[in-house]
């Protein structure tokens, strides 16, 4: 058990790092994203910046309403993973606490192994450039997608043993 809270402990803090820098980047975000809607609704055009999405470099002003295309998903893929961070915070801080086998612990193993799907499955655009247009692919990323349904699966074994713990703690 002390293996379990000592590198739970180091693990919460480079989560807690990650996940403070990841919500200064998304105030960021936000603050740009509102000002580059404000210029599209107020009749201007977006900047010429090139930006790269996906390794592939265009100017702004070129995809039009194309680029909230690509930014919507991003931003909700950005929000499941703060959220996994989040969650994943609060499950360390319960293994450092000893409660490993908690009706806590397992629903935050579950809800963490459902954000992983969810970011899985919320599609990236790719956005291929061709001669006179851009066009957009969408591709979920099943690794991802398995991988958090494995995590789930983790959550239904240890909620299982869970169980059986406390039947066999009333059986004496």
């Amino acid at each position: 058990m002390e293996r379990i809270k000592k590198f739970s402990t180091g693990l919460r803090a480079v989560i807690t790092v990650v996940y403070v820098l990841a919500n200064v980047g998304l105030v960021v975000l936000i603050i740009l994203l509102a000002i580059l809607g404000f210029m599209q609704l107020s009749g201007g055009s977006l900047p010429i910046a090139t930006i790269s999405v996906f390794g592939v470099s265009t100017k702004i002003s070129e995809l039009g309403w194309g680029f909230w295309v690509m930014i919507v998903p991003a931003l909700a893929r950005f929000l499941i993973m703060l959220a996994g961070l989040k969650g994943l915070r609060r499950l360390l801080t319960q293994y450092i606490e000893g409660e490993v086998f908690s009706d806590e612990s397992v629903s935050l193993t579950s809800r963490i192994g459902k954000l992983a799907v969810a970011y899985g499955v919320v599609p990236i655009i790719e956005v291929t450039r061709g001669a006179d247009s851009l066009s957009f692919q969408l591709s979920p990323e099943m690794g991802v997608v398995i991988m958090g349904a494995f995590i789930i699966l983790v959550a239904w074994v240890t909620d299982e043993g869970r169980k059986m713990r406390e039947e066999q703690e009333l059986v004496v």
